[in-house]
């Protein structure tokens, strides 16, 4: 492989037999282990850590301060927010290392983590802070910890009577997935074609600056008896989850 008008920073870490293809940058302070592999039109922001023995495609962005142990294989096309980990030792510390695998044009925003051995599946959305610890399926998108906190919660709000129900706008074959892989045991409503969000104004549109990619806002509506709504809450970024003290309280404010 070549490195045609690639640049390396002088402050940038390369170890031994390591392959770059054409129109790589790897700015200051980033670190690439040995016998990596790295495609052609691929950026490593400033204090990146690129383990050894990783490979990663073309036409990717790996912004700063991200870590990707060994043994992982990202795809073509992907992105990797700032901060992002993804990790390779399932019991730490073992010797018996699993990558993680993320397949092409797959986003992983800000700060989240990967555990070892998860495979992040094409065009799917990581989002901002989240802690994946099982398979995303393919062109699905998901956000931090909120279903799992209202499943865990699950018989608090049945004693109150209330009911919770889950809305996503990924095809209904990545909604089962998520809910299987994730023991979700509520109900979990597929809104792919985005009735839902537009009718109570939850759209997220052009999402990671991606034209004509709409995705549902990070939201919680409260219905009375009725079906009125009596609190609504919509986050000003998919990183940011609920006030769970407060939905509890209101919640128990209608019973």
């Amino acid at each position: 492989m070549s490195n045609e008008k690639s640049h390396i920073s002088e402050n940038a870490f390369v170890g031994e037999n390591v392959k770059f293809g054409n129109n790589v940058k790897i700015w200051n302070m980033a670190y690439v282990g040995n016998n990596t592999k790295v495609g052609d039109n691929v950026m490593i922001g400033s204090l990146a850590h690129v383990d050894y023995d990783v490979k990663i495609g073309s036409n990717c962005k790996i912004e700063g301060l991200v870590y990707i142990a060994p043994k992982c294989i990202v795809g073509n096309h992907v992105f990797i927010g700032p901060s992002a980990t993804l990790t390779n030792d399932p019991y730490p510390p073992s010797t018996k290392l699993a990558g993680v695998i993320v397949e092409d044009n797959a986003i992983i925003g800000a700060r989240s983590v990967i555990k070892a051995g998860i495979t992040i599946g094409k065009n799917s959305v990581v989002a901002m802070g989240s802690i994946v610890t099982k398979d995303v399926p393919s062109d699905s998108v998901v956000v931090g910890t909120e279903l799992c906190h209202f499943r865990d919660s699950l018989s608090k709000f049945s004693n109150l009577n209330a009911e919770v129900i889950g809305i996503s706008v990924d095809y209904p074959f990545s909604v089962k997935e998520f809910a299987t892989s994730n023991d979700i045991n509520f109900l979990l409503l597929c809104d792919y074609n985005k009735t839902i969000i537009k009718k109570f104004n939850l759209e997220f549109s052009n999402f990671l600056d991606l034209p004509g990619y709409t995705v549902a806002k990070r939201s919680v509506l409260i219905a009375d008896k009725e079906g009125i709504i009596q609190y609504k809450w919509v986050a000003d970024n998919p990183g940011q989850e609920p006030d769970y003290s407060e939905i509890d309280s209101q919640v128990s404010s209608l019973n």
